[in-house]
């Protein structure tokens, strides 16, 4: 990397940025190899950022209106907290996640002054995605970990494991990363009429993995994202719609022959949602509970809510709901935000679901038109915001930082698409 001009600079400064290029490469793997690894490379990044942005005044990343935003919205959970009835217990929730929206300024600084980072990430995470696909298919195929040990009697025998932590998201950590993916694929191929072959091949793998990986939300995830894309990209889209079918066959091939994924992903849903009986619940009845809970806990105190992080305190409270079904959180985003964060805290986010829907419907329309309102970069990373924010879907804590590392990983890459987009507009 000392060949590139970015790093023309004094020692401090040249060393710096090589430790915050560094933390953000390792992000993908860290969030592999679990929260405390990927929330140390992330930290490292956030100081590294802050300390080079104070000495030398780069600053300009903050001048959005996307930034001002997330900024009020983690001001009201920091004064939320506050408020909260175990205010110390929401703020080790709400302070880190104050702090997460460097993350994303910190890309778009590096991405805007160091353009072969583009391709450094994509070929970072394509080894990433190939390294939990190929120990997906192998916990899949061999029935055991990366130790060569049966799998713990603790955990779901229809779901896949990670590598090193063993927690039981492989199938999110790919439908959740496949947009971003696709979107630096666009960026760094846009000179070929055709997605390499390659890559074609490695898509597919990773989407076979998401359907054999059990988690049913990854698959509507990953579903909805590639039908967005189909539908509203320019480039590729017989490439992706011949990708889609392929992964879609296969996986019901898999289906058919393998009677242990038929029993998750099929007869497990139907029978959860009581498809079979006169009842039909939401998801399964203990998501039901959950969302009850949430409800009852939001009517309590609809403004503010009883504070970030505190579902998993107030739902066991049996005067305030009784016979409540308790967990950490009410397993989705829009309900866990009404119960501790109050309507305050909801309108934040529906506004920015409601954002990317009209900028989707919006370029729909543009498409008829000359001119096409996004590009097909930017079409990619809103469909995968789209598809992870959609409200009616079981969903993670809002509030946990492996997630939220997630939700904020594409966002520098998509604000320094529009800001190009901005430019460029204004040269014509």
């Amino acid at each position: 990397m000392s060949n590139y001009k970015f790093f023309y600079d004094n020692t401090i400064n040249k060393y710096s940025k090589y430790l915050l290029t560094f933390s953000l490469l390792m992000i993908p793997l860290g969030l592999i190899l679990g929260s405390f690894i990927s929330n140390f490379f992330c930290l490292l990044a956030i100081i590294t950022y802050l300390f080079l942005s104070f000495k030398n005044n780069l600053l300009y990343p903050w001048y959005n209106k996307a930034i001002y935003f997330l900024v009020f919205f983690f001001i009201y959970l920091l004064i939320n907290s506050l408020l909260s009835v175990d205010y110390l217990y929401s703020f080790k929730k709400s302070i880190p996640y104050f702090l997460i929206i460097i993350l994303p300024l910190s890309i778009y600084y590096v991405c805007n002054e160091f353009k072969p980072f583009y391709k450094m990430f994509l070929y970072l995470l394509t080894a990433c995605l190939i390294l939990v696909s190929a120990y997906g298919y192998f916990e899949y195929f061999f029935k055991m970990d990366i130790f060569l040990e049966p799998f713990s009697p603790y955990r779901d025998p229809h779901r896949l494991g990670m590598i090193f932590s063993g927690e039981q998201v492989v199938g999110s950590y790919i439908a959740r990363l496949i947009p971003l993916y696709f979107a630096l694929l666009i960026f760094n191929f846009d000179g070929n009429k055709k997605l390499p072959l390659v890559f074609i091949f490695l898509i597919i793998s990773f989407e076979i993995v998401v359907y054999l990986s059990g988690e049913r939300t990854s698959i509507f995830i990953l579903i909805v994202s590639n039908l967005i894309f189909i539908l509203l990209c320019k480039r590729w889209k017989k490439i992706r719609l011949a990708m889609l079918v392929i992964t879609v066959i296969t996986s019901t091939l898999f289906t058919l022959y393998d009677s242990n994924v038929k029993t998750r992903i099929i007869d497990h849903t139907i029978s959860q949602m009581g498809l079979k009986n006169e009842r039909i619940v939401i998801f399964s009845p203990i998501h039901e509970s959950y969302f009850k809970t949430g409800l009852q806990l939001f009517e309590l105190k609809p403004v503010f809510g009883h504070g970030v992080n505190t579902y998993r305190i107030q739902c066991s409270n049996d005067v305030l709901v009784p016979q409540g079904t308790c967990s950490s959180h009410p397993h989705n985003n829009y309900i866990q935000l009404l119960s501790e964060t109050g309507i305050i805290g909801f309108l934040f986010l529906i506004a920015i679901f409601l954002y990317i829907f009209y900028s989707l419907i919006r370029h729909f329309f543009s498409i008829l038109g000359s001119k096409r309102y996004l590009t097909d970069f930017q079409v990619c990373i809103l469909a995968g915001y789209f598809s992870v924010l959609w409200p009616l879907m079981p969903s993670n804590n809002f509030f946990n930082s492996w997630i939220t590392i997630m939700y904020f990983l594409p966002l520098g890459f998509l604000l320094l698409s529009f800001k190009h987009a901005k430019d460029e507009r204004e040269k014509l």
